[in-house]
């Protein structure tokens, strides 16, 4: 990548890159989470409560050891006292861990149903890209890039049907990038980084009226081959426990997404989630899940000198404890037919999370 400045061009139209999304909602149930149409906004003004919504961006380029995290939030508290928007950026670089958030009310954040974007003051997420600027505890950062142009086939619901009619809670998540990074900088307290040809993006939204308790969660775009070279395979996984529900601790949706070889393997039935196993003890999360006549075991585990604890708060008011965890170790095992197919490892951009309901002793403090 030629050392260019770039400003993106943000101010386009995001609907006129996604024709799709220019269909009347009415209501946060009919909204796709794979598509660009904020669900607060389909609220009615006396249904404006006990509603959350997050667009979770991440951004990684391996060439600078380099991770950036930007987290769009917007809640509205059970009671109806809290409106509140929230932009916080984790950014983690050659052991380096920097955390900056801004929060508003919510009447000072732009989400209109006709133009699919999020403005929180200075900053904007859009289908076209970020830019933004944050500022606090001694650190400047400003980021300016564009995301891939959104294909179909790297969209993907993660919610399982059966999760949301069992519980009563129209819950939704959903990816809606995945790959390069065309172009881009970050300026960190007047470092310019400009971003290589060898970076990545992310962007997983969710929405509902409930949240979770507690959950794993994985993304792993890149992996390789015993024989080191570069394989055809990416994972991303989760397992949550739902919020306030009677059976919660047997509703455990534990859903995969794997792509290798070329085909996508889906795993979120309530078949194939049932027969899912999953053991999580932060820093490692070990599952193994079921596709057809394939099995794949994952492990991951990530170091403590890696990790930053943050807090969110739900929308009953209590406070969940995410930590987050930069760069871990992974293995993925495939097996066909109950032969081993292929042993892979983690290569760049990995990603994993934790959320509990009480704060991690090893973690230290929370954000």
């Amino acid at each position: 990548m030629t050392n260019t400045t770039h400003s993106v061009a943000l101010e386009t139209s995001a609907s006129a890159a996604h024709p799709s999304s220019n269909r009347t909602v009415t209501h946060p149930k009919d909204v796709d989470p794979t598509q660009w149409r904020s669900a607060i906004s389909c609220l009615s003004p006396e249904s404006r409560r006990e509603f959350t919504e997050n667009w979770g961006l991440k951004v990684f380029d391996p060439s600078q050891n380099l991770e950036l995290h930007l987290d769009f939030s917007l809640l509205m508290s059970r009671n109806g006292f809290r409106e509140l928007a929230e932009l916080r950026a984790t950014l983690f670089r050659a052991g380096e861990r920097i955390l900056l958030k801004q929060t508003l009310s919510l009447d000072r954040t732009t989400f209109l149903s006709d133009s699919p974007e999020i403005r929180l003051q200075d900053s904007i997420l859009n289908s076209l890209g970020s830019r933004g600027t944050l500022q606090n505890k001694g650190h400047h950062l400003t980021w300016d890039f564009r995301v891939p142009p959104s294909e179909s086939d790297k969209h993907w619901r993660w919610m399982p049907a059966f999760v949301r009619r069992l519980t009563g809670n129209p819950f939704q998540m959903g990816t809606l990038w995945r790959g390069p990074v065309p172009q881009g900088k970050i300026v960190l307290n007047g470092e310019t980084l400009l971003l290589s040809d060898k970076s990545s993006c992310s962007l997983v939204r969710s929405f509902g009226r409930k949240t979770w308790q507690q959950g794993t969660w994985v993304c792993a775009p890149h992996f390789i081959e015993e024989n080191g070279g570069t394989a055809d395979l990416s994972l991303e996984g989760l397992a949550l426990t739902p919020n306030g529900h009677l059976f919660s601790r047997w509703l455990e949706p534990r859903v995969f997404r794997v792509h290798h070889k070329g085909v996508i393997h889906e795993i979120n039935t309530l078949t194939q989630s049932f027969h899912a196993r999953s053991f999580s003890q932060f820093p490692n999360w070990k599952f193994e899940a079921h596709a057809s006549d394939l099995r794949f075991v994952g492990d991951f585990s990530g170091e403590l000198k890696n990790s930053i604890g943050l807090t969110n708060e739900n929308t009953n008011g209590q406070i969940q404890y995410l930590t987050r965890v930069f760069s871990p170790k992974g293995t993925l095992l495939i097996y066909r037919n109950g032969k081993l197919e292929g042993r892979f490892s983690t290569s760049t951009g990995t990603s994993l999370e934790f959320m509990s309901e009480q704060p991690n002793t090893y973690v230290g403090s929370y954000h």
